[in-house]
């Protein structure tokens, strides 16, 4: 079993593009590690292994599961956000003003792009492709808690067709886990934002 986690909410979620700003949880995010840890701490072995995204925002999400089920926490920069290089910091609204073709694109769900000044879509998939081999060669259960960039890229790599039933964004906090038999299927579903659970 793979349990992908994306990492709780900060300030800037949903707000502004956060790739390389190490921007801490918010409130709002500290509160959803209760509930994010109980619900991994019902359906997760102890002990297994959890990996995590450098940024400060991913590892305290890590940190609070890694304790719950005695856990060691390694780091592994693959799993880091996107460059979003010059749209860094900046809101939707802007990005559409600056550059309004990669706007257009975004706004029809097309991830797939090179940010002006930062990461290519190429880039991106070739780092997180190369974690995603090792996570899914795994014999053990294992815990991966990342952003939303990463996420999106290990599930299409995992699962070619993208099922209908996942939200096409993750929120914060929200939980995907994956069961391989001769291909990779979607065990579980769990939001903390909207309480969805299946």
């Amino acid at each position: 079993m793979l349990t992908l986690v994306r990492h709780a909410a900060t300030d800037w979620s949903g707000v502004r593009y956060c790739g390389r700003t190490d921007v801490p949880l918010s409130s709002v995010g500290r509160e959803q590690l209760r509930p994010l840890v109980a619900y991994l701490s019902s359906v997760t072995l102890d002990r297994t292994a959890v990996i995590t995204s450098p940024a400060s925002r991913s590892r305290e999400t890590a940190k609070a599961i890694a304790a719950a089920m005695g856990s060691e926490l390694r780091v592994d920069d693959r799993l880091r956000e996107v460059d979003f290089g010059d749209a860094e910091g900046l809101t939707f609204a802007d990005v559409e003003r600056r550059w309004p073709q990669l706007a257009a694109a975004l706004a029809l769900g097309d991830d797939q792009v090179d940010w002006p000044g930062g990461e290519r879509s190429r880039d991106l998939t070739e780092r997180v492709r190369a974690a995603w081999a090792e996570l899914s060669e795994r014999s053990a259960a294992a815990v991966a808690v990342t952003h939303g960039g990463p996420l999106r890229t290990m599930l299409e790599l995992a699962l070619p067709s993208w099922p209908s039933m996942l939200p096409q964004r993750l929120a914060p906090a929200d939980v995907v886990r994956l069961a391989r038999g001769e291909e990779w299927t979607i065990a579980a579903f769990w939001s903390a934002e909207s309480g969805v659970k299946w």
